[in-house]
């Protein structure tokens, strides 16, 4: 399940913005748990399936023009790869278990890929562990925080297969999800490289230990090959 709103509100007097109220779902976010990689890729089908699903929604052609679109333009990775290798950089002491320069090379490697020229898709937008809701199976039970939703490259919400998943389970990703050319997965990884780099930063910065560990888990993940014997 995703949210529902329930309650929506318009801008009025010193408050500018809409806004809206949602019934809880329950579950916890899969940034809380202590995960084996067993427990993570029991979920890999389910993921690929619920993407696949979203991927695939029909966008109304009357309405296409107010759909949002990637303003903030994510999917140009070749555009945030400096800023990428800079986060890198500044938190390198609390990256010491990896060969700094290979995350980098490898970051840039990915965002060299091709820019997406396929029909835009309806995206999650922000899709990353923190945006799972997970039950007490451990098993994936909804999907949280959609601010971000709009239609664009389906490659960045796939970057989950990276920050989320062992290769194992990417692999399983890989194949429940349908087939897509080399380039479709490079934006994905460096998806993942973005997320690895930017929640380390922050997450060091307000301390929050579980978003550093969670991103540690994405940069090691993005960093091995795709595919597994």
């Amino acid at each position: 399940p995703i949210p529902v709103p329930i309650f929506v509100g318009k801008p009025e007097g010193n408050y500018p913005y809409p806004f809206a109220g949602y019934a809880a779902l329950s579950g916890t976010t899969a940034c809380r748990i202590d995960w084996a990689d067993e427990e993570r890729d029991a979920n890999a089908i389910t993921l690929a399936r619920f993407l696949s699903e979203l991927h695939n929604t029909p966008i109304n052609d009357d309405s296409v023009t107010l759909i949002p679109r990637d303003h903030h333009l994510r999917a140009d990775c070749g555009r945030w790869v400096k800023k990428t290798e800079e986060r890198l950089r500044k938190c390198a002491s609390e990256l010491s278990e990896f060969d700094l320069e290979s995350l980098i090379s490898a970051a840039y490697e990915c965002a060299e890929a091709p820019l997406y020229e396929g029909s835009l898709r309806w995206l999650h937008g922000d899709l990353y562990p923190r945006h799972l809701l997970v039950d007490s199976e451990r098993k994936i039970c909804g999907v949280i925080d959609w601010g971000d939703v709009h239609i664009g490259d389906p490659a960045m919400d796939c970057s989950i297969a990276y920050t989320f998943l062992s290769p194992v389970g990417r692999s399983l990703f890989r194949d429940a999800y349908g087939a897509k050319d080399d380039a479709f997965w490079r934006r994905a990884r460096y998806r993942a490289f973005h997320y690895g780099a930017a929640l380390t930063e922050y997450g060091l910065a307000v301390g929050d230990n579980a978003m550093v560990t969670m991103a540690k888990y994405a940069l090691r993940n993005a960093i091995c090959p795709d595919r597994i014997p």
